[in-house]
């Protein structure tokens, strides 16, 4: 049973993110990707288990007669939603982490010029005939 757990255990925040050393811009930046990424990836993984969860909790039809038809649904749209809302929850913290270092960018702009980087120029429109 241990070799069973060992083999199903997936990587923690901690090893996929690592311990934070922000020590240049750069590191900051590779730190909130990896955290965006993180949630992202998670939040679909629990979407996605969310739906499949539903689907067979929804085939399970309730002791009580009575309560047959739409109930079942019901009940595992009710139990589902719980995780509907945490995979809402990873998106959201993945568009923070991007936030953040856009925030960093922004707020550190005249720093960063003079460390020699290069803010990003926004494309212009242009119309073609």
């Amino acid at each position: 049973m241990a070799q069973q757990q060992q083999r199903r255990r997936k990587a923690t925040a901690q090893e996929v993110l690592g311990d934070p050393e922000f020590v240049t811009n750069k590191s900051i930046r590779d730190y909130c990707n990896a955290g965006r990424l993180f949630c992202r990836d998670g939040s679909l993984e629990i979407a996605m288990a969310a739906e499949e969860l539903q689907a067979v909790l929804s085939q399970i039809h309730p002791a009580d007669t009575r309560m047959a038809g739409w109930a079942g649904s019901r009940r595992a749209k009710d139990v589902s939603r719980h995780l509907m809302i945490a995979a809402g929850a990873l998106r959201y913290a993945a568009g923070s982490m991007a936030k953040a270092y856009a925030s960093f960018q922004k707020n550190y702009a005249p720093e960063l010029e003079a460390a020699g980087a290069k803010p990003k120029a926004k494309p212009t429109f242009k119309f073609e005939a």
